[in-house]
């Protein structure tokens, strides 16, 4: 920085902050750190004391209290389909119920903006070295990081994504998903994280690797432990429990790993990195143990993964697999594409617990995000890959079904910055036939094979693709036509029938993530929510097609429209973002490298390498 220039307002706050020894700073952040999970663990408890009984909340209906979409009668009560939007605006009434959720507003708004600017303080000091470390860690001067991308540390823009993520789904089984407030405040909070990385178009150096080595295994152990006690108290009715030693085994294994962290010494090489990455996923794979081992798989917690177990048996046997289960104590579907059930056909047909494949697959994609970052990593990517390896939403939600997307969408996205066009056709058709939300953006890719790699590459692309889905889904189609449409296709669609008569209580169950539909359906807009999808995904196609964009733009344009089709989606369930994360993680990276390739205006301060 040039004497005498100004110093912006977030440099001043490091340097009246920057400690001058490293040991006071470490003791502030574990000081923090007890009181974050002090204060999670203290609201847990009120919450599991003063809340409806969990059954409420967590519990699937049973059979003879469920709508149709459970395959029992309707539901007693059911509401009228409220009045036309534009009369009730004109309503006093409603006029004072939007002051009053303004009013509540207002709280939540504060605390999310008072935590995040503290906690990005804190890691503000984190990442402001010591007078005597090594020249490498140093950070770089103030004035380079401007722009978007939380201070311009796209990694961390990221971390706090799946951060929300985290906490998103902690509340929801908690009990609070049913409240208006506390689902607005949390989706304009994600969106308030969303935006600024997702437009994050500056990629300055970034520094403290070794300072994030050591303080996100002591986050990321403290949110695994919280979760772990938290899901034994609350689902005890449906078998979970640990003990005391298992949980101070996991403390002290990520302990472990911060203290690994401590004691490398010098700059982190590839080398160094490698190891840390491969004792976290050391560490997850136990503390994976321990779920599968203490918290069985139950139907009426989640019928997911049973549900999968009863389809693959009935495959494995010969017999139609789409059909109706009996999954605990109500029925449901099979309504996942074959790829997605399929892939847990070796695990059942050993009788190993299907959870082991999360854990196949949390490995691919680390080891996918290390080969897609490993040669960009002056972006701050580290902080990326350590949490990406130490993800606590694996754990809170260790019984869903969908990891496996997630490792096959990152190598479909590596494919394409390396532009291996047929090893990204044969991913992209496989993606479609393992779920449904990501056909919204299949056509965005064909699109993107047409502009940047020429008609013929697009059309051997797309006829590979489409080879692949058929190969795939013919011999379902062809042995039970009504039954695949019927579970694949037409059994969703039913929730956004069911929605405008359907009582509240349903609908914040159906809507457990960050969603638009709720504020919509006090508004009595959920029956345009479908209508609004597919013009939203119409226009923004049309968008990608006049301008004919390279990969990062035409990431970041998938990025928006899957982020707007979720925002809409009638049924929504935190995991669905995780694509989003991936597609906007992988669009950050591609403006990396085109930076760096092209040697755009300020490219020269992002190429300096962190070690």
């Amino acid at each position: 920085m040039k004497p005498g220039s100004r110093i912006p307002a977030q440099g001043r706050l490091i340097r009246h902050f920057a400690p001058s020894q490293q040991r006071p700073l470490w003791v502030a952040l574990l000081i923090t750190s007890a009181l974050a999970v002090g204060t999670l663990w203290a609201g847990s408890r009120s919450a599991a004391q003063t809340a409806v009984s969990p059954a409420l909340h967590i519990h699937l209906p049973s059979v003879g209290s469920v709508p149709p979409l459970y395959g029992g009668p309707e539901l007693p009560g059911s509401s009228p389909y409220p009045a036309p939007v534009v009369m009730r605006a004109l309503s006093p009434a409603v006029a004072r119920q939007w002051i009053n959720v303004g009013r509540m507003l207002i709280a939540p708004a504060t605390a999310l903006l008072a935590t995040t600017f503290a906690a990005l303080a804190v890691v503000s000091i984190a990442r402001q070295q010591p007078e005597h470390a090594t020249p490498a860690d140093h950070i770089v001067p103030v004035s380079a990081r401007r722009g978007l991308g939380w201070w311009g540390w796209p990694d961390l823009g990221l971390v706090a994504l799946w951060l929300a993520l985290f906490l998103n789904q902690a509340g929801g089984i908690i009990g609070y998903n049913h409240i208006l407030w506390v689902k607005i405040a949390s989706t304009v909070a994600f969106l308030v994280l969303l935006l600024p990385t997702l437009f994050a178009t500056r990629f300055p150096p970034g520094g403290g690797q070794r300072a994030l080595t050591r303080l996100l295994p002591l986050l990321a152990g403290g949110l695994i432990i919280w979760t772990l006690s938290l899901l034994a108290r609350l689902l005890s009715a449906f078998g979970y429990a640990i003990s005391g030693k298992e949980l101070a085994l996991v403390g002290a294994m990520f302990v472990g790993l911060a203290l690994v962290a401590w004691n490398i010494r010098g700059g982190l090489d590839d080398r160094h990195r490698l190891m840390v990455l491969g004792f976290c996923w050391l560490v997850m794979s136990l503390t994976w143990a321990m779920v599968v081992a203490d918290f069985p798989l139950h139907g009426d917690r989640s019928d997911m993964l049973p549900n999968i177990v009863s389809t693959v048996r009935q495959w494995l046997a010969g017999n139609n697999p789409y059909r109706w289960y009996d999954v605990g104590t109500h029925r449901a579907p099979i309504t996942y594409m074959p790829l997605l059930w399929m892939a847990y056909a070796p695990f059942v047909g050993v009788n190993l617990d299907p959870r082991w494949l999360t854990l196949v697959a949390q490995l691919a994609l680390l080891a996918i995000s290390w080969v897609a970052v490993r040669g960009h990593l002056r972006a701050g990517w580290w902080g990326y890959l350590v949490w990406i390896a130490l993800n606590p939403f694996l754990v809170i939600r260790h019984d869903a079904h969908v990891f496996l997307v997630w490792p096959f969408l990152a190598a479909a996205l590596l494919c394409m910055q390396h532009r291996r066009w047929t090893a990204a056709s044969v991913l992209w058709g496989l993606l479609v036939v393992l779920r449904t939300s990501l056909w919204v953006i299949f056509p965005f890719y064909l699109a993107f094979l047409l502009w940047n790699a020429g008609w013929r590459n697009a059309i051997r692309g797309g006829l590979l693709a489409a080879a692949i889905i058929l190969l795939i889904t013919a011999p379902f189609l062809l042995g039970s036509w009504s039954g695949f449409i019927d579970g694949v296709i037409a059994y969703p669609r039913t929730v956004g029938q069911q929605m405008p008569t359907a009582p509240w209580l349903q609908v914040s169950n159906w809507t457990i993530a960050f969603s638009a539909v709720p504020l919509l359906y006090k508004a009595g807009l959920v029956p345009y929510i479908e209508r609004t999808q597919m013009v939203i995904v119409a226009v923004m196609f049309l968008w990608m097609m006049w301008r004919r964009p390279a990969l990062a733009e035409t990431l970041r344009i998938m990025g928006i429209t899957f982020l707007l089709f979720l925002l809409l989606n009638p049924l929504i369930e935190v995991y669905m973002y995780a694509p989003l994360l991936i597609l906007i993680a992988f669009a950050l990276l591609a403006r990396q490298i085109a930076q760096e390739r092209h040697a755009v205006p300020d490219a020269a301060e992002s190429v300096t390498p962190l070690v």
